[in-house]
């Protein structure tokens, strides 16, 4: 495949996957909502084992969704969207307050206060009261969105790395549901974040990188460079490859088919085993590139 061919394909479809992405993230948070104030428990909490979520979290993603649906156009006038950022402005503050609340042990009852009879309803089930993952998820989205635009002399732009850190937290939610390991989406004894929660923050993550696909690190991967080449190949990858791998190693040892030791080393051999031959399978591709892109420029010579 060209490389320009995909980097033209990819920098055009970014910002529409924005677009949807901050409407999924306004969406999720208005359904959840609406399920607290109608008291319909399916809306709060879609399956019966899982976390039901809480207003507050609902009220950020609502923020977060229009927040970055108006900051996703880059803004030709000096002043920028100031509703935008004012939303973002609150999503900030309702990741500070859950901080506080974590830290300095200070009982924000917003949520039960109203809607003290849905919370009566669901006594018997915990309710995430925006745990500090989310808490600090939500602090580094709002971050994302207001710093959206910043960037320093030398090109960095720190609404990129607040958006990772926001989807490793993501990441750590959804490994930690699929592999049924509660230390990775819970903090200490506090009520753990809830699955819908770790997809909001996964798309609203993608989401904010995918707005400005021009820009910092997003230059490099959406680039018709070898290295955007390799980038785009390599990078899912890495991601999918070790999840899958690690969810067949759990499913193998609980079934009894192997032990523990069994299921390291096959990790690993398997690991090792795939990605060279990704990296193989890349520079093939890249070393024909290379081929190509020589005899093209023998061809202009003549």
């Amino acid at each position: 495949m060209n490389p320009a061919c995909s980097e033209n394909s990819l920098r055009n479809h970014l910002p529409t996957f924005a677009k949807f992405a901050s409407l999924f993230a306004a969406v999720l948070g208005s359904i959840v909502l609406l399920g607290w104030i109608f008291n319909i428990h399916l809306l709060v909490r879609w399956f019966p084992n899982l976390v039901p979520t809480s207003p507050s979290t609902a009220l950020a993603f609502i923020f977060s969704g229009f927040s970055l649906w108006r900051l996703r156009q880059i803004n030709t006038i000096p002043n920028p969207d100031r509703v935008g950022r004012l939303l973002a402005a609150g999503v900030i503050l309702l990741g500070l307050l859950q901080l506080a609340e974590f830290l300095f042990e200070i009982p924000l009852l917003f949520d039960q206060l109203l809607f003290a009879k849905q919370f009566a309803a669901l006594r018997s089930q915990p309710v995430e009261q925006m745990a500090p993952n989310v808490g600090l998820g939500f602090l580094l989205s709002g971050l994302a969105l207001l710093l959206l635009d910043r960037q320093s002399s030398r090109g960095f732009r720190p609404a990129q790395v607040c958006s990772l850190l926001a989807g490793l937290i993501a990441l750590l939610g959804l490994i930690g549901y699929s592999y049924r390991a509660l230390s990775l989406y819970r903090v200490g004894s506090i009520i753990p974040m809830g699955a819908s929660t770790a997809i909001g923050f996964a798309v609203l993550s993608l989401a904010t990188l995918a707005a400005r696909p021009d820009r910092g690190i997003m230059v490099l991967i959406c680039s018709p460079t070898t290295g955007g080449a390799v980038a785009r190949r390599l990078l899912p990858m890495t991601i999918l490859i070790p999840w899958i791998l690690g969810a067949l190693r759990l499913i193998g040892e609980e079934a009894g088919y192997f032990q523990a030791e069994f299921g390291v080393s096959s990790f690993a051999t398997s690991i090792i085993v795939i990605f060279t031959l990704l990296i193989w399978w890349n520079a093939k591709l890249l070393y024909l590139a290379d081929l190509e892109r020589e005899r093209t420029q023998r061809r202009l010579a003549m």
